[in-house]
């Protein structure tokens, strides 16, 4: 009889524990979602980040072909046609040192975005699980 109970006992203990690790507060709930929006938001940052930095990339190596071919265009030009490809030269290299800052810089705008979205984002999941907390 002693021996049921104990195993009885154990049973309804490990029932217990088992059941009490799966059951979650709406506040745990509510930020483990929080966390996969999170997650998934930062995702699509990084997708759009790489996206936008390969189209910039792109466009480069399109401003790198252009300049050249003008260069290439420039070397059998007559004296004339040499000024016009100068300022064709100049234009090309000015975007090409603006497209350089730009993707040098689109990283840190980002991310700079990002530490701000993500204190937001921390500081409303906290209200969130303060009132939850407080309502239960």
């Amino acid at each position: 009889m002693k021996n049921l109970l104990l195993i009885f006992g154990s049973i309804v203990f490990t029932l217990f524990a088992f059941t009490s690790c799966q059951e979650r507060t709406p506040a745990e709930k509510a930020e483990d979602k929080i966390e996969e929006v999170s997650d998934d938001l930062s995702n699509s940052f990084e997708s759009d980040r790489d996206d936008l930095k390969q189209e910039l990339e792109d466009t480069r190596e399109e401003i790198n072909e252009e300049l050249e071919e003008v260069r290439t265009k420039m070397a059998d030009a007559s004296d004339d046609a040499k000024a016009e490809y100068k300022v064709q030269v100049n234009k090309l290299e000015n975007s090409l040192k603006e497209l350089d800052r730009d993707i040098e810089n689109i990283g840190k705008q980002i991310a700079d975005g990002w530490k701000d979205f993500k204190v937001d984002v921390k500081t409303r999941m906290e209200k969130l699980e303060k009132e939850l907390d407080n309502s239960l």
